[in-house]
């Protein structure tokens, strides 16, 4: 399965890199105002057959079923789109089946039904700009899965702790964006909770 899965992979690298041209010798036909012309295959055509062998198609009528799909009947900015939507798809669906596979091996592992262990996705969002407070609390919780993520991924400790060999990178810091939500004097939150003592007492407009 592991070799499979480099083929895909090596495969999708190989698809992408492939590229088309218009040919404008070879108009398939015109109705009225429509006319609807064919690409070729501009640099070598080895890339796209490796791209299919990789994939499992490894016979000629294969080969050609896929360099139609892609070229025939269509532009090359329209053999582009397809090109980079046959690659997102299968890219998705080899992510897909990778995280449902492995989902699958942590349970057979894991005899206790008790305890369920998964691999999920963390999509941590940017700052929203909609002035509510469940909007505020949702950027500070993400502020902050983000400093977690970033000081484990990145931090040199834990790598220096895990005797890991490690080339330093650098990462942002956000932690003076935290700061502005928990600070021990003055911060967001402090002054809502100020605000909210204070109710509908009069404003200091200083």
């Amino acid at each position: 399965e592991q070799a499979i899965l480099l083929d895909i992979i090596n495969a999708l690298l190989y698809l992408i890199d492939v590229e088309f041209a218009q040919d404008e010798e070879q108009l398939l036909y015109t109705d009225d105002s429509i006319s609807v012309e064919s690409c070729r295959i501009t640099n070598s055509a080895g890339t796209l057959r490796l791209a299919a062998s990789l994939l499992g198609l490894k016979h000629d009528e294969d080969y050609k079923l896929l360099a139609n799909l892609l070229t025939k009947h269509k532009s090359a900015s329209l053999a582009q789109g397809m090109r980079d939507g046959l690659v997102k798809f299968l890219y998705s669906e080899l992510f897909d089946w990778l995280v449902q596979h492995m989902n699958h091996s942590f349970s057979n592992e894991n005899n206790n039904d008790s305890i369920k262990s998964q691999i999920g996705i963390l999509d941590i969002f940017g700052f929203d700009r909609r002035a509510t407070l469940e909007q505020l609390c949702i950027n500070y919780a993400n502020e902050r899965i983000l400093q977690f993520f970033m000081h484990n991924t990145f931090s040199q400790d834990l790598q220096a702790q895990e005797e890991i060999p490690y080339v330093p990178m650098p990462f942002q810091d956000n932690s003076s964006c935290i700061s502005l939500f928990e600070n021990n004097s003055v911060s967001l939150f402090s002054i809502l909770d100020d605000e909210c003592l204070r109710g509908l007492a009069p404003r200091d407009h200083k």
